[in-house]
């Protein structure tokens, strides 16, 4: 939900740190995958030319045997890359609340914070060993898989021209490029099982982003929120096209919730300004905007009424942390804003 700290504690941290780590590592290795195919076809083929057509076999079935590995080993990695990228995120998310743990150093939440960032860091270490631990695995167990066919043709290649010098003489040549052919096989090889880990990692970050669905008619107990000017049950049918709807009620009603179900379903014809936000508005690129909560929120409102063309305004307990006097003053800018467009607002 819009509200949930958690869920965009978590969305802002994808943001900032995996997804530019995700997208790095994308490109990285689409250049050297496809670098490194180049240089494996391109090596298979001279070799080959020279030698025998016979080894272009031996690769071909050993890469797609390793393939088969590599691709029937994927379940187990990508539950370890889900969990390695879960615990990176749980520590990163961590991480940006040292502010205030560490810097205002209440000794008591200072103890606390670096005790969880210490169990955070050892669980994410790991998940990050056991990580990558599979991936070096299975890379090694698809080489060997690759290899021996290679061998075995390479063998029956030296069984049936190990009479003929002149072919002994290349075989024995190309040997230390077959192995550096083989090295760039491994590399090619780590890589088709990191595909698999990328691809957990960009449905992680997509699964993060993606809205989340949820019925808020459930958190809504409709009879107990009323209109304060009328006095009247809140009927969200029956909405007028302008005026001031300001909605009370006990907390726990979902009177949020309700702002949230009326943002819903209006779109863009409805403006929501939660309590708490990060929202961007032109005067914040002025240095000197600085001031008190009540100044912001009044060049917010201003910024709505001169900018915004939603015919609704919806404000969320804007006056949580407000004076009586910018209470007051509030007040009357969103009477004057409900001249001309419909404001709904939930009072603290």
């Amino acid at each position: 939900m819009l509200s949930s700290d958690e869920l965009q504690s978590t969305a802002t941290t994808t943001l900032a740190q995996e997804s530019n780590y995700t997208l790095e590592t994308v490109i990285d290795s689409i250049f050297d995958i496809s670098a490194l195919v180049l240089n494996v076809l391109f090596n298979v083929l001279v070799i080959a030319w020279f030698l025998d057509g016979t080894l272009l076999l031996g690769y071909a079935v050993g890469i797609i045997f390793a393939s088969m590995f590599v691709h029937f080993r994927r379940h187990t990695l990508k539950m370890a890359a889900k969990t390695d990228q879960q615990s990176r995120l749980s520590l990163t998310t961590k991480l940006f609340d040292s502010w205030d743990n560490v810097v205002i150093f209440n000794k008591h939440n200072y103890t606390l914070y670096n005790n969880i960032v210490q169990k955070s860091f050892a669980i994410a270490k790991n998940n990050s060993v056991k990580s990558t631990s599979i991936q070096h695995i299975n890379s090694s167990l698809g080489m060997i898989i690759l290899m021996l066919p290679v061998f075995v043709v390479t063998a029956f290649i030296f069984n049936k021209n190990w009479h003929d010098a002149a072919t002994m003489a290349v075989l024995i040549a190309t040997l230390p490029r077959q192995i550096q052919l083989l090295q760039m096989c491994y590399a090619l090889i780590g890589y088709h099982t990191s595909i698999g880990v990328i691809k957990t990692m960009l449905d992680g970050i997509l699964e993060v982003l993606q809205p989340t669905s949820v019925n808020l008619d459930n958190y809504i107990q409709a009879d107990q929120i009323r209109v304060q000017q009328t006095g009247d049950i809140f009927d969200l049918t029956q909405l007028p096209k302008q005026g001031r709807v300001t909605l009370v009620g006990n907390n726990g009603v979902g009177k949020s919730c309700m702002l949230l179900k009326l943002k819903e379903h209006y779109q863009e014809q409805a403006y929501y300004l939660p309590a708490k936000h990060n929202l961007y508005f032109n005067y914040k690129t002025d240095k000197a905007h600085k001031g008190s909560t009540g100044q912001q929120l009044i060049k917010q409102i201003q910024e709505i009424r001169e900018d915004d063309q939603s015919t609704i305004v919806m404000l969320d307990e804007w006056d949580a942390h407000l004076d009586r006097e910018n209470t007051q003053i509030i007040d009357q800018y969103l009477d004057h804003l409900a001249q001309t467009r419909l404001v709904v607002d939930v009072r603290h």
